[in-house]
């Protein structure tokens, strides 16, 4: 169904429209109560087209399972999840603020070369945080859900106009409890440009891989571009091959920092990645 600001959708008035990204759409929602009481919401709603793509609606309803058993304040909070005259949808909490790779397009407009060394390392911890909590989820059991973003990239980290850092998107997140399948070797998800090596190579990841992404935006953050560009084969190749170049490329005065990145992924602490 066509909407419009105003218009009513399920229990939620829809104040404004913010975009659209590939299958779903999303807008600026308030949450109606008792006696004019209001609460600010995003709803992310399946278009119309994909209504009927079975393998998109299994990947969004566990994006709301996963999203649901998820609160932390670096993670964007599911709230509600349902269906609206046959169109699936999820109300989340609504960010007032800025995706990441906008507001690093916007510090380097205003001719900065990159974003400030204590404000970078400062989103990347929020991030760590947000992820680690999802990294070590477990049921009422113990046991692990196996939760793995697979996505992270500038575009899926929010920035609140009060400094908050918040993480979006699980929507191919894996958590084998609740899908019950594991995702074949060989295929891969999420942006090349912040595979992890084991990503590129189509094998089977883990919470690593979203470890390794939040370095590469970090290193975004840090230098005002990535550190491996180009076309996906191109690129791919090189990560698998682990042709990084150092930060101390761009950024001699970080050379430290890059020691430590290397350190940490060592192959005797990381043995998922060669």
């Amino acid at each position: 169904m066509a909407l419009e600001a105003g218009d009513t959708f399920g229990r939620y008035e829809l104040v404004s429209w913010l975009g659209r990204g590939g299958m779903a759409e999303t807008w600026h929602a308030q949450l109606v109560g008792a006696a004019g009481v209001t609460k600010s919401v995003l709803i992310k709603k399946v278009l119309p087209e994909y209504a009927d793509d079975e393998a998109f609606i299994s990947m969004f309803i566990s994006e709301a399972r996963i999203s649901a058993t998820l609160s932390h304040g670096n993670v964007a909070q599911v709230f509600d999840f349902g269906q609206v005259e046959g169109e699936y949808f999820l109300a989340m909490e609504f960010v007032d603020g800025k995706p990441l790779d906008k507001v690093l397009k916007r510090a380097m407009r205003s001719g900065l070369p990159a974003l400030p060394i204590p404000v970078a390392v400062f989103i990347a911890m929020e991030m760590c945080r947000g992820l680690h909590y999802a990294h070590s989820r477990t049921d009422s059991s113990g046991k692990p859900l196996g939760i793995v973003h697979r996505d992270i990239s500038p575009d899926n980290v929010l920035v609140s106009y009060e400094g908050q850092v918040k993480i979006v998107d699980f929507g191919i997140a894996k958590a084998q409890l609740l899908r019950g399948f594991k995702t074949e070797p060989g295929v891969v998800k999420g942006k090349y440009l912040f595979f992890s090596p084991e990503q590129a190579r189509g094998e089977e990841v883990d919470a690593r891989t979203d470890v390794w992404a939040t370095g590469v935006v970090l290193y975004e953050l840090l230098c005002g571009r990535l550190p491996v560009e180009g076309p996906p084969h191109v690129v791919m190749m090189k990560i698998a091959h682990g042709e990084i170049p150092p930060l101390s490329h761009p950024r001699p005065d970080l050379r430290s920092c890059q020691l430590e990145w290397k350190r940490v992924r060592r192959r005797d602490e990381f043995p998922a990645v060669a």
